[in-house]
């Protein structure tokens, strides 16, 4: 197992539940330089802005008819006015808004200035209350976040070194992501998925035994135990009756079951299940692809496994090229 070596990690607390609309009062108007996002209203707990460090953030406040706000540790006000909060990436600053007899309360969070850019597009009333994303941009900005139900990042973390992957909700609560260096599957030996708690502390980190950890997909099954994917090379096979060489450097899809403490416990691989003619895809993409490469780095990928999901007795297995 390796040790978590992000330098910066930026941890916040996931709000407990979204608050309802209060009753109308008096309009109140709350913005902020730089911008809030997204515009506030009382129904909405949860905001960000992508503040500059060391410089503070100006919110403007503007409320009437005796309703009243507080920024921070502030004292409630009412008509308008200015205050200034001084945020790093990673905290937040609590507004207390009172109005028309009902109190709520809203969080501001200051977002780094390299978190991906996003927009959001609320069709209908979503399903769920949060949302873990592993927004894909480049690698040096590899962020894991928790949005809520209206677009707003609550909770998310950074790593220098990787990007995160399949960022999902484990039934401990904890947050599990694979990390991806830029291959198309699972190739390199820094491969593996890490287990977090909320305040960021790692729990555990899982690689498979004897073949790199693919990042495509970790599933924890209803005994405890976790069913990953990886790769497993295969040197000189021959590929001629696929119009391929005589000597191919191939790899297989593996499924690796795995103890919570990273123990193997059972494998299967797809060599002498999954033949070459099994394979959907056009060899002759594959093969011309290959051949636009060194020698030394073809290897013709088989199955391209997906995915992997408990199912009784069994396992379902998705793949692109079947």
């Amino acid at each position: 197992m390796t040790s978590l070596r992000l330098p910066a990690v930026l941890v916040v607390a996931i709000a407990a539940a979204l608050l309802a609309p209060a009753p109308a009062g008096g309009a109140i108007s709350i913005t902020t330089n730089p911008g809030l996002k997204p515009r506030f209203d009382r129904g909405s707990p949860d905001y960000v802005v992508r503040c500059n460090p060391g410089t503070p953030v100006r919110f403007a406040v503007s409320a009437s008819d005796g309703d009243t706000v507080a920024v921070g540790n502030g004292a409630k006000r009412g008509g308008d006015f200015t205050a200034d909060a001084s945020l790093e990436p990673g905290a937040a600053v609590e507004l207390r808004v009172s109005s028309a007899g009902r109190s709520s309360t809203h969080h501001v969070r200051c977002l780094p200035l390299d978190f991906p850019t996003w927009t959001v597009h609320r069709h209908r009333k979503p399903q769920s209350q949060w949302y873990v994303l592993t927004p894909v941009g480049r690698y040096s900005a590899g962020y894991v976040a928790v949005f809520d139900a209206r677009g707003v990042p609550v909770w998310w973390m950074h790593s220098s070194w990787y990007a995160p992957w399949d960022g999902k909700l484990m039934r401990s609560g904890n947050l599990m992501w694979s990390r991806i260096f830029g291959t198309d599957f699972g190739l390199d030996p820094r491969g593996g998925w890490e287990e977090h708690r909320l305040d960021g502390r790692i729990v555990r980190t899982l690689q498979t035994k004897g073949t790199p950890t693919d990042f495509h997909d970790l599933e924890q099954e209803p005994n405890g135990k976790y069913l990953l994917d990886s790769y497993r090379r295969r040197l000189n096979v021959d590929l001629s009756s696929v119009g391929g060489p005589k000597h191919a450097t191939v790899v297989d899809a593996e499924i690796q079951e795995l103890t919570p403490e990273g123990k193997l416990v059972w494998r299967w691989n797809s060599k002498n299940h999954i033949g070459l003619r099994d394979r959907t895809w056009s060899w002759a993409g594959a093969i011309r692809e290959q051949r636009r490469k060194p020698p030394a780095e073809r290897r013709y990928d088989l199955v391209h496994i997906n995915s992997v999901e408990p199912d009784g007795n069994g396992i379902i297995v998705s793949a692109r090229f079947l």
